[in-house]
């Protein structure tokens, strides 16, 4: 000590290394408790892996049964939106060749032309229910289903505005039909997984007809009772009267009939000289329709998209 006292130099130095090794511990510790945490971490993560590795990669009893009913549940849901959405659309027939579709376009056209006239109802001239380009040429393989559904959907509207038969006819006139060109006539569809990859597919057509007011709303309502799925996107109705009948005219055209509160009994040579002022109207209107196909897979496209579980 007292060469320490003596010396300050050598104490200052003994200081120094005393409070050095004391840091130099003090990290140590530090570091080895750090380290002692690593290797802890990084054994239990190997013996996990190791677990993992060793175990047989397959569901347990009790897994296989909850997965299965969750699938049959799913299926079984699936199968009842197929049902209500095949029950809202008329079903394609695979099978129709070009030259069946056009000789049932023929035959239709001649039936819907008979049935227009006996019912005394005007068709356009070169009337051909929308398919005039396939007059004198055949459609592709792969539109003549397609287009022989559409044929069966737009025939159905025209035998309704037509009317049920000739003694009770429907519209006046049918004055017009126009339907869009449909994607595989352009060849937009001709990939047979390009119907699988769309959630509907959309067919517009525009109709117009003239028909009295009463017949009209016949007409709509039996668009609306279609078994097919369709969506009315717009409506044009032009009245064949604009203007309203003259207040004058209207008095003068009729005598006044007696007061229901006179006690003075109305005849029947006075209740028919009454002047009907609407409701005699003709109608022309313009509807412009969209039939809508549901695609729904085929089992084949099912089971590729849903392939079975492993065994």
């Amino acid at each position: 000590m007292n060469a320490l006292k003596e010396n300050p130099f050598i104490a200052a130095v003994v200081l120094i290394v005393v409070v050095g090794c004391g840091v130099l511990a003090f990290f140590a510790s530090g570091a080895f408790t750090t380290y002692q945490d690593t290797m802890a971490a990084y054994t239990q993560a190997v013996q996990k892996l190791q677990g993992l590795q060793n175990k047989v990669p397959f569901p347990n009893e009790a897994n296989i049964k909850s997965a299965e009913a969750l699938r049959d549940g799913y299926l079984e849901k699936l199968a009842g939106l197929k049902s209500q959405l095949a029950a809202l659309q008329v079903p394609r027939e695979e099978g129709v060749s070009p030259q069946q579709f056009q000789d049932t376009l023929r035959s239709t056209v001649n039936a819907v032309v008979s049935r227009a006239e006996a019912a005394k109802v005007a068709l356009p001239e070169g009337f051909y229910l929308g398919f005039n380009e396939y007059k004198d040429n055949l459609p592709s393989e792969r539109a003549a289903p397609e287009l022989a559904r559409q044929l069966t959907i737009i025939t159905r509207v025209v035998e309704d505005l037509i009317g049920p038969n000739p003694e009770n006819p429907g519209v006046k006139s049918v004055d017009s039909l126009e339907r869009a060109p449909l994607r595989v006539e352009t060849g937009a569809g001709n990939q047979p997984a390009d119907a699988a990859k769309s959630a509907l597919e959309v067919q517009p057509f525009v109709i117009g007809f003239t028909a009295e007011q009463g017949k009209f709303r016949i007409a709509f309502n039996n668009l609306l009772k279609n078994p097919q799925f369709l969506i009315m996107r717009s409506l044009a109705i032009t009245n064949s009267k604009t203007e309203g009948p003259p207040v004058a005219s209207t008095a003068d055209a009729s005598p006044a009939a007696p007061s229901p509160f006179d006690g003075t009994p109305a005849t029947a040579q006075e209740s028919t000289s009454l002047n009907v002022l609407l409701g005699r109207e003709v109608l022309q209107v313009t509807a412009a329709l969209e039939i809508i196909h549901f695609p729904i897979a085929t089992p084949a496209q099912s089971s590729a998209d849903n392939p079975p579980a492993a065994p």
